[in-house]
């Protein structure tokens, strides 16, 4: 990626300090809502592979971003917040988003599988 659509390097998968205080430490509760989001996530790319205008793309990394932050899931939330800013994106940096994004999300369907 170039450098003015860097997106933040990627540190823990999620939040969970974050995320416990809505769960009250309800490891099931995390659990659904990762879940959730990891199948949201799925649909939002594939939504926003097919995105056909700047507002469109704004829109879905958006929405996108929101979910992110509320899960405590940081990393795809600064990556989304690069690409609502730069709807201009090349479209080689846009699959290297996607690919980074949904490798995230199968690390942590991975881990919520261990739970």
């Amino acid at each position: 990626m170039n450098s003015k659509a860097r997106p933040a390097t990627a540190g823990p998968l999620y939040d969970a300090v974050h995320l416990a205080g809505f769960t009250e430490g309800d490891r099931a509760l995390e659990k659904a809502i990762l879940s959730e989001f990891c199948a949201n996530t799925r649909v939002s790319v594939v939504e926003l592979q097919s995105s056909q205008s700047d507002r469109s793309w704004g829109e879905a990394f958006h929405r996108l971003k929101g979910a992110a932050k509320a899960v405590g899931v940081w990393s795809v939330a600064n990556w989304c917040e690069t690409a609502e800013n730069h709807p201009d994106m090349p479209d080689g940096e846009k699959i290297q988003l996607f690919e980074r994004i949904l490798s995230l999300i199968e690390k942590i369907e991975h881990h919520i599988e261990r739970f």
